[in-house]
Parts: structure tokens; sequence; C-alpha cells
């Protein structure tokens, strides 16, 4: 195959002619090494492309534009360990609580305390709707994080 391919930026290129002439050389080439260029007078025309399964989920979110595939150069990983510093003071969330009667509470706190609320929610979760426990553990949040989040209106 090596007679009848020649190779520009790392893509075979074969003629119009010596695609009709030797079909079956030129798609192992494809085959070997995914997409060979079609040239008419020297100039490229055509791309001949291995075919790839399109049922694949992602493939077809590929397709359609809803998903696209990561660099094949990730960013580097940063100097430091454990990448940038940050001190908990710098970081917060926004909690939203939003009672089935009365009006919404907004509380600006700390991300250690969302995690906390997270985390207690995880460990007392109970089927569908949490439990009594996890109730609880609501009530009595929304209780005591009034000293530790900053007043914000709804």
């Amino acid at each position: 195959m090596s007679d009848i391919c020649t190779t520009i930026s790392s893509v075979e290129t074969v003629t119009k002619r010596d695609l009709n002439q030797r079909t079956s050389a030129v798609l192992d080439q494809v085959i070997e090494t995914g997409e060979v260029i079609v040239t008419e007078r020297g100039e490229p025309r055509w791309r001949v492309s291995a075919y790839r399964s399109q049922d694949a989920p992602l493939a077809r979110a590929e397709r359609q534009g809803r998903y696209t595939p990561p660099a094949s150069t990730p960013a580097p990983w940063p100097n430091r360990p454990g990448g940038p510093a940050y001190e908990s003071d710098d970081v917060e969330a926004l909690l939203i609580r939003m009672p089935e009667i009365g009006t919404p509470q907004c509380f600006l706190l700390p991300i250690d305390t969302c995690y906390e609320f997270v985390g207690g929610l995880r460990s007392l979760w109970r089927g569908f709707d949490g439990g009594t426990d996890v109730h609880a553990f609501i009530d009595g949040f929304f209780g005591t994080i009034g000293e530790r989040a900053k007043d914000v209106p709804p």
C-alpha cells in the first residue's frame, strides 16, 4: 500500500485513480489508519473514514452537539498538592429552606456548614422521605445555624 499512499501531515492520501483501481487496498489502509484523503489532480477532495457505530449513546450525543469529548491533552495538575488554597471563610453557599407553611428562609453559610448538613442528611436518610430522624435533624440544623449564617432576604 505504501506505493500508492503518501503521507501529508500524518493523514494518508491516495489519488482518485488509485482508489478506483485498488479499492480493496485503500479500504484496508482506512481500517489501519482511521481515514484516508482522496485527491483529484493533486487537490484533496474526499475523506474516506472508517465507520464507527453511531448507536452508542455518547457518540450520538456528540453527533447531536450535546457532548464535547475531553481534550486529548488534559490541563496539568497544579504545582501545589491539594490545588489552590482557600480558607473556609472564602467559600460560602446559599442555603434556602422552603417550608410547607410559612415564608422561605435564606442563609449565606460557610461551605463547611453546608457539607456538615449534607453529611447529616446522607447518614440519617431512610426510605422515600428520609424518615423521622431526618426531619428532626433538619429542624434542629435550621434552628442552630442562625448564629453561623449571614442574613439574606428571600
